[in-house]
């Protein structure tokens, strides 16, 4: 037995374990109706891509350059530990060290394919549309590989000696310090292939650096099993969590809540239809996965608003109304199906009312966003005035119309039997 036959079978139980879990979710129904035609679509739209008058040439070079910066963070490194080397293998140093280096050089290959498949995903838009060279656009993912394994290698020395509120704030400020860097940086080394290939060097003396810290380092045997685990049981976990079955992790809970610390109440008017709107608005404020996932919505639609062409745009508006609408009538109807709010005998007028208030103030802030987009971007300042107007008439006009035909199953299901409430 040798260190290297250890590290074989230890990546190819992973292997196994990994395909196990997909194929587990991927039966053969899912690959037939969703899977292929979705890898025929991807392809349709990728040969498109490299056509002149393709919807890539409109992406704009602040968006491929932010695209590029979250790939640069992305970055993994995998060193193939387990719990059990605590116990039979941590008196062997060149044996860990020796484990630890093949899996150092299985993290660089998958970063080597990484880098290789977003390149290739660029390829239209360098190639095909700004007119870059082959050879150009290698020197420089020779370059984004090795400074995404600088990253890579600097975060997992940061995330074993650092505490937790350190370390995302650290990322916090790094982040964003490193943005206007990397935003000034990439047009250069594109079009600087002699100077980039300079780059090469101090990338790599950094790489080396930060490998030779990385053996060295003692005290980090557990953060490292811990880490390696996590990564081992990514896709598990984020299957679960989608489903519903594993509680998502919380690294920090707050006393109070970020917003409406003291209860403040949102309307004036204090009648039961304001009160019951008022009651299901607050949770998706206060909860951070709600108003995450209404952040996230918010800006890919507006992402694509701006990204797709002129007549399309409308199209993509009026679809995140419809979006907005149905993610907060989920909502709505997760809050009135609980036992608490069931009990009471509401009549119909109420509760179309409530959820005409509801409807209202869910969409507002989305949609008015979407509509300053649209209006921006088909005629200036003059658009955003419009926008301005446009986004609450229609979410004004959308809200009476829901309020009036949404149908609530909660009356239905839950009323008093001693008169007739639902009237």
């Amino acid at each position: 037995m040798t260190p290297w036959d250890l590290f074989k079978g230890r990546l190819f139980e992973e292997w196994r374990f990994q395909y196990r879990v997909w194929r587990t979710v991927l039966d053969w129904t899912v690959i037939l109706y969703l899977g292929i035609p979705a890898l025929v679509f991807l392809w349709i739209q990728y040969r498109s891509g490299w056509e002149a008058d393709s919807w890539i040439g409109d992406v704009p070079s602040w968006g491929w350059i932010a695209i590029s910066y979250l790939f640069l963070w992305s970055g993994k490194i995998r060193l193939g530990l387990r719990e059990g080397d605590l116990l039979f293998l941590r008196q062997q140093r060149k044996w860990m060290q020796t484990l630890m280096g093949l899996g150092l050089v299985y993290s660089f290959l998958f970063h080597m394919l990484a880098t290789g498949g977003f390149l290739l995903l660029s390829g239209p838009l360098l190639i095909g549309h700004w007119n870059l060279s082959r050879e150009e656009v290698g020197i420089w993912g020779v370059f984004l590989l090795l400074v995404r394994w600088d990253l890579s290698l600097f975060r997992c020395m940061w995330a074993s000696v650092v505490p937790a509120w350190k370390r995302w704030m650290g990322y916090t400020f790094f982040g964003v310090g490193l943005f206007p860097i990397w935003a000034a940086l990439v047009p250069w080394s594109l079009s600087s292939p002699t100077v980039t290939k300079f780059g090469w060097i101090l990338a790599a003396v950094v790489a080396w650096f930060l490998l030779r810290c990385r053996l060295t380092a003692e005290g980090l045997f557990l953060d490292d099993v811990a880490r390696e685990q996590e990564y081992r049981l990514r896709f598990v976990a984020w299957f679960l969590q989608g489903g519903g079955v594993l509680p998502r992790r919380k690294d920090f809970q707050p006393r109070r809540p970020w917003l409406l610390r003291r209860s403040q109440p949102l309307f004036r008017q204090r009648t039961c239809a304001a009160i019951l709107a008022e009651s299901v608005l607050k949770p998706l404020l206060r909860l951070g996965k709600h108003l995450r996932v209404y952040l996230q919505m918010a800006g890919l639609l507006l992402v694509g608003v701006l990204w797709v062409p002129g007549p399309m745009k409308a199209v993509v508006s009026l679809l995140s109304w419809f979006l907005f609408y149905f993610w907060g009538r989920s909502c709505w109807r997760e809050f009135t199906s609980s036992t608490g709010v069931s009990l009471f005998p509401w009549e119909k007028g109420t509760i179309r009312e409530a959820f005409r208030i509801y409807t209202f103030w869910v969409t507002l802030p989305g949609f008015s966003l979407i509509s300053l987009g649209t209006g921006w971007m088909w005629w200036g300042w003059a658009g955003l005035v419009v926008g301005a107007v446009a986004g609450p008439l229609s979410c004004c006009l959308g809200a009476e119309i829901g309020g009036r035909w949404a149908h609530h199953p909660f009356l239905e299901k839950n009323r008093w039997r001693e008169g007739d409430f639902s009237k």
